[in-house]
């Protein structure tokens, strides 16, 4: 290599670096109050029960060999850089920067539901429950009415738990008493929780705890407590839910169209806590 090739390359790579790094800086963060359906405008496909059945996780080693061959597709390398950047913009450190400055209300909830004609869709994930039985959340859906509780962090699982508290009483749905009390208010309305893991050494800390969590949640909601990989959800479907934060914890009302009718996120006010059971009764009596 001529030494004017290696420094006209070694020029373009630094051109390039600094081009990232100036991408990467995170803007300020705005709350913003959704006014509008969120969601993804194609409704997503089903997986085949026979590759639902099949599922497992890639190898370290097929992993490698499609990352590998995605270095010789232009397109798919300027996809992954810039996947790179929005990660590396909005990752680990700021979303527990914005977590702390919002308190995890990353968004404003809609002050009603979103018209069935108008709403969007969630996007379909494989899941797996506690009682280690894999399925979609497409599936899920198709059965009832469903209120879904997302989160990835401990904080996330505790800060939207006053979402499901009952009116006049200390129990709240989230409890076995209290699941009951929901079957009887809605026969068509039911709770599904996901919670989003990491690869790595979280994925396995995630793994190792469900045995506390078998003990934690009610036996009655063991088949619709899901755990998914993080990955799954790239950042690109996060921002086209509004699930903005990893921090914080998300709740969805979701009909039988997989469509997302009504959201909300971080501690409730008592406003949120009414537009969500008020959407839920709206939504499981159409």
């Amino acid at each position: 290599m001529s030494m004017r090739h290696f420094s006209t390359s070694r020029v373009s790579f630094i051109f390039k670096l600094g081009s990232t790094l100036n991408n990467i800086k995170p803007e300020p963060f705005k709350v913003v109050q959704v006014t509008k359906p969120v969601g993804l405008f194609t409704k997503p496909e089903i997986i085949p029960l026979a590759q639902l059945n099949n599922h497992k996780s890639p190898s370290k080693t097929s992993e490698f060999w499609a990352e590998f061959k995605s270095l010789f597709n232009k397109e798919k390398r300027e996809a992954k850089r810039l996947e790179l950047e929005e990660e590396m913009r909005k990752g680990g450190l700021y979303d527990m920067h914005t977590y702390r400055v919002t308190k995890g209300k990353v968004f404003l909830s809609p002050i009603s539901y979103f018209k069935d004609s108008k709403s969007l869709y969630f996007p379909n994930l494989v899941v797996t429950n506690l009682k280690n039985e894999t399925s979609q959340l497409a599936d899920v859906f198709k059965n009832k009415v469903t209120v879904l509780k997302i989160h990835s962090t401990q904080e996330g699982f505790d800060i939207t738990k006053e979402y499901f508290s009952i009116k006049n009483s200390t129990d709240n749905y989230l409890t076995e008493s209290g699941y009951q009390i929901l079957n009887q208010e809605f026969d068509n309305v039911q709770i599904a929780e996901l919670n989003l893991i990491e690869n790595g050494l979280k994925g396995l800390i995630s793994k190792l705890s469900l045995g506390h969590l078998r003990k934690i949640i009610p036996a009655s909601r063991h088949d619709s407590y899901f755990s998914a990989k993080r990955s799954l959800l790239p950042m690109k479907l996060r921002e086209d839910i509004f699930l903005r934060n990893l921090y914080t914890g998300y709740v969805y009302v979701v009909d039988q169209e997989g469509k997302i009718r009504w959201l909300g996120c971080g501690k409730p006010t008592e406003k949120d806590h009414e537009m969500l059971w008020k959407a839920v009764k709206g939504v499981s009596a159409e």
